[in-house]
């Protein structure tokens, strides 16, 4: 099973890489920034799971994995696969300055809905502000990075 997945990781990277490094816009550069969002943006959640400051709770998500970290991890992972095409689609895609408030506003109404909802569950004094504050932390880096890297070239003439 690991040669398999050595051997396809290889070879898309074969493909891939090249082509990001001839030319990096377009849906090349979204989808490399896609995977960038999503593990930035996903970075917070296990690391207050494990400190044992937040989870997040569905009852049929829970009673289906049995656990409480993989169901919170679970929850939250497709949460934040939605939360990133987002903010791709605003930040990179967009490009306009007014589209970059619109991901923060996402997040802090999402999060405040999930605390609403009892499916983000809060313990040891740990509070929703901050739970935001530390998610438009992350938010805000991704928004950076995408402002001062892989920019594409442009041939002189």
């Amino acid at each position: 099973m690991t040669f398999i997945t050595v051997v396809l990781f290889l070879s898309v990277a074969n493909k891939w890489f090249p082509k990001m490094n001839k030319r990096c816009y377009g849906l090349t550069r979204a989808i490399i920034y896609y995977f960038v969002a999503m593990i930035i943006i996903h970075t917070p959640a296990p690391i207050l799971l494990l400190l044992g400051k937040q989870y997040y709770q569905i009852s049929v998500i829970n009673n289906l994995l049995g656990d409480l970290y993989r169901s919170s991890i679970t929850i939250i992972f497709f949460y934040h696969l939605v939360e990133s095409f987002l903010l791709v689609l605003f930040t990179c895609i967009l490009k306009k300055w007014y589209w970059e408030i619109l991901p923060f506003i996402i997040s802090i109404a999402a999060q405040s809905i999930f605390a609403k909802m009892h499916i983000l569950i809060m313990e040891d004094g740990w509070n929703l502000v901050y739970t935001l504050f530390i998610y438009e932390i992350f938010i805000a880096m991704f928004i950076f990075i995408e402002k001062h890297t892989i920019k594409p070239e442009v041939k002189k003439r």
